[in-house]
This record gives structure tokens, sequence and C-alpha cells, in this order.
């Protein structure tokens, strides 16, 4: 069977990974950093990754001229991209992408001896990326020549490299068992923070918040006007007349000073040739220090630490309820961010970790590696006639992988036939792991099926049936025997978790 790899599609960057041995290899671009998910339209060219994110002059998500910036949100929203005068499917797109990133993991040196093929992956997604949205990257990767072995949560990825890369995994996977763990991944478009358990061997989200104000390309625009007024207090100039393409360059240049603060307390910012004047000023050539980008970006800090309070008060769990934070993405290279939370939780439950950035894409090369399976993280459920949930399906239950699905038939009876309607309400419970039926639950979707109203109680018999797809979309159908009616539904937003056992 061909490898595996493993593929991180995130919202800013995007990178592939495999195990060769028992580590990691990550294929990097040119400057060793992730690939940039950024698509820009020149004519009849089609520029993707870090060429792309050059034209740019503005660190907005969306359209930005003839360039489109984490194409990722629009998936499964039915709307096209308007670009470079077209309209495009945000498959297209995606497309482009991951398109763009196989074909720099096929010829980059580190894959010159295994040859790997890069034709199925272990694709990474976001908690709340539903089943339209699943679907359509899956399309998209197919026409890229990739095809999704299976999808796993970001966070989940992320914790099961944690757990690959200590020196015994089945014992810290035991330690962990049914304890919270906190993952915090802030990335360049936003801030997500998931709370995880492991719960039976399987990893499940349990509470997820979002904060697309505070990712990391906001310190990176602070930064630039930072410079620029620098810039114009240093050679009394009142106003700024940039030349074409210039502020691209100078938010490239910004993003790179940022990332050398993490390990330095100075970085020099140059861009030649910024203003259309002639003279000296025409270059900007100014230095930034580390204190001073701590200060300008302390509140967007401080926002994003609040969003931990905001996310443990809704779960209803205290800081002393967390038995691990594991910090990734690539923001959390900012030395004060680490210290912070180092602070707040203590540094063994905030453990330092090597390129946090990369974690999701070695936890995704690792799940391909050890063939791990996608488990329902709660039970599927059925309200019956006396108001008490029955499990339909067990939360234990594997979920399909590629080109396969998971099939369940039901049969019952109709309780009441007086209203001409049997009702199906089908929900899970609230929290994962076991439960009492007086729990509370979450719905996820309610049929109407039309009966026959002139027979008895208990006569007419209804079959349910259940499909599961490789993309975790569950299609419902129930049906009456009698009236000879059907009732559908297809459920995006199957729960799932990630079962790693004891890990290897």
């Amino acid at each position: 069977m061909a490898e595996i790899f493993g593929l991180d599609f995130g919202t800013t960057n995007s990178l592939a990974a495999s195990i060769a041995g028992e580590r990691a290899v990550l294929y990097e671009d040119d400057e060793g950093r992730a690939v940039p998910s950024v698509v820009y339209y020149q004519g009849t060219d089609t520029i993707v990754g870090r060429r792309a994110k050059d034209q740019l002059d503005r660190a907005d998500a969306g359209v930005i001229g003839d360039a489109v910036r984490s194409p990722k949100a629009q998936l499964g929203s039915g709307q096209s991209i308007f670009v470079a005068g077209a309209a495009r499917e945000p498959r297209e797109v995606v497309a482009e992408i991951l398109r763009h990133v196989r074909t720099q993991a096929q010829e980059h040196p580190a894959n010159s001896g295994a040859q790997l093929p890069f034709d199925e992956a272990v694709m990474t997604i976001p908690v709340n990326m539903d089943g339209r949205a699943r679907r359509e990257l899956r399309d998209a990767g197919r026409d890229a020549g990739i095809s999704v072995h299976q999808f796993v949560h970001e966070p989940l990825a992320a914790l099961y490299a944690y757990l690959r890369e200590q020196p015994d995994p089945r014992r810290t996977a035991a330690e962990l068992e049914g304890k919270l763990m906190l993952v915090f991944d802030w990335g360049g478009g936003t801030l997500d923070l998931t709370l995880c358990q492991l719960v039976g061997g399987t990893l499940v989200p349990v509470h997820n918040r979002g904060d697309d104000r505070v990712g990391g390309d906001q310190f990176d625009e602070r930064l630039r006007h930072l410079v620029r007024r620098r810039h114009a207090d240093q050679n009394g100039l009142t106003t700024l007349d940039q030349q074409p393409g210039a502020g691209a360059k100078l938010l490239n240049r910004c993003e790179q000073a940022k990332i050398s603060l993490s390990s330095g307390d100075d970085a020099p910012v140059f861009v030649p040739n910024y203003l259309a004047t002639g003279g000296p000023a025409s270059d900007i050539d100014v230095s930034v220090s580390r204190i001073e980008l701590e200060e300008l970006t302390r509140d967007l800090v401080e926002q994003g630490l609040e969003s931990i309070d905001l996310l443990l008060r809704r779960a209803g769990v205290p800081d002393a309820g967390l038995e691990l934070i594991l910090a990734t993405g690539g923001m959390v290279q900012m030395p004060v961010i680490g210290r912070r939370l180092r602070e707040r939780f203590g540094p063994i439950r905030v453990p330092e970790l090597e390129h946090g950035e990369r974690m999701i894409a070695k936890g995704a090369a690792w799940i391909a590696h050890d063939r791990c399976r996608l488990r329902l993280a709660k039970p599927f459920e059925v309200l019956l006639a006396d108001e008490m949930p029955a499990t339909l399906i067990a939360d234990d239950v594997d979920l399909p992988t590629r080109d396969t699905e998971r099939s369940y038939e039901f049969g019952m009876h109709c309780v009441d036939p007086r209203d001409g309607f049997a009702r199906f309400q089908f929900l899970r419970p609230v929290r994962p792991g076991r439960t009492q039926p007086t729990d509370p639950r979450l719905p996820y979707s309610t049929l109407l099926l039309p009966i026959d109203t002139s027979v008895r109680p208990l006569v007419e018999r209804l079959t349910l049936n259940v499909r599961i797809d490789h993309d975790l979309v569950a299609s419902v159908k129930v049906r009456s025997d009698l009236a000879g009616e059907e009732a559908v539904a297809e459920i995006h937003g199957l729960e799932f978790g990630l079962a790693v056992g004891g890990a290897r």
C-alpha cells in the first residue's frame, strides 16, 4: 500500500508531512516555512503560495484584488468567489493550493530517496467544519490528485503528535485518560481554543472557541504602522507616497521581523525604493525591538488570553481542571505568549514545544503512519415516545475511511398513530463519556413521517436506516411499511474523535 501522508490544510498556511523511521519529515518551502494558503490570478497565470502572498498589501482573509487568501473558509457556503473578473468555486481555488502543496512535497529534497507519490492523505480540518465543507474539500483534493483517507480535527492531530513524541506514549496516554486538555492554536488568521478529553482511548473535542480578531496578521499590521511612523519621523515626512507593490513588501518584511523577534531582541526592516520620491528617504531602513512589539500588541495578547476564561467559564471548568495546555500555532513562538501561559498554568502543564507551529502537520503524519481510526465521539440517539433517549449507534464505533461507509437498520412500531405522523428526533449527549438518560442532550435533526391512522398502536412497522459515509455525513431515512411513506435528512454535524488507545 502506498504511504499515506499528513496534510495540515490551514486557513493561513498549509504543510505536508510524512514519517520516516521514527521522525516526522516536514515538506516546507524554500524559506523553510509552511506554504501560504493564497492564490493569485495574474492574467492567464495562477500563482500559489509565497509568491502569491508577496502580492498582498493587506492581511485580510478573502478576496484581495486578484488574490484569494484563506479560501478554506468559503467551502460549503454554496457561494462563488468573485476574483480577477471571474466567478470561481471555492473548491477550484482550494484545489490550486492543494496541488501546489503536493507538487512541492514531491519535488522536496527530503523526498528524493523515498519517492512518495503524495496521492493519499490524512487531512486536518477545524472542529467546526461541517459535512458540506468536508465534501467540497474531498472533491478539491481529488482535483489536485490527492485522495483523502480520512479527516481529523486539528487539535486532535496536535495532541496525537504530542503523545506520539513522548518517551513512553502508552504510559502518557494512560495518565491522560479522562483528563481535560486545552489545545491553544494561535495562527496567522485566528486563535482557536479547543477543550479536549481522552475518553476510553478516544480523543474527543468537548468545547471550542475561535477569535479571528487577534490572529498573527493583526500583529503584522501593527508592526507595519509602527515602521511607517518611524520612517516618517526619521526623515521629516508628512506623507508617504509609496511605490506600487511596496505595501505588500513592507508587510512581508514586518512578518519576518516578528518571527525574528521570537528569538532575538532586535530585528531590521529594510524595503528599498519604498517611496516614489527620490533620495535616501525612498528606502525604509529601521530597526524594531522585541520590547516594542510586545508593548505594541499587548492588548491583542490580553484579548487572546481572555478567550481562555470565556471558554472555561462556558464549560464550567476551573484552571485546576486542566491537565495539559498544548500551545501550538505560529504565534506561540512569541516569548510573551508562552511566558503568560506558563505564569497562569505552571511550566509542568504547559510544555515547551520545539516548532509548536508544526504540531498539527506532524500529528496528521503520525495518524496516517499508525493507521489511527476516527470514532463517533458521542452515541447517536433517538428520542422514544416516553421522552427517553435510546442509543442507535454507540460512541465507540469506528467511522468510515476513504470509499467506505457504515450502514445501520432498525425496526420499530408506531406507538400513537392518531395525529397521522411518527416523530423521530435524533440527538446526542452534551458531554462525551458515560451518560445517564436524564443528562442534557443536543438535537441533530427531527423527521415527521406520515403513517396510517386507521391501524391500532404498535401495529404499523417503521424502518429506520442510518448510513454514514467517508465525509462523516449521516444520511437518515425512515419508512412506514403500511402507509408507504418516507422521510429523509442529512446530518452534517456528527461529533467524532480519534482512537489512540495506548498510542504506539
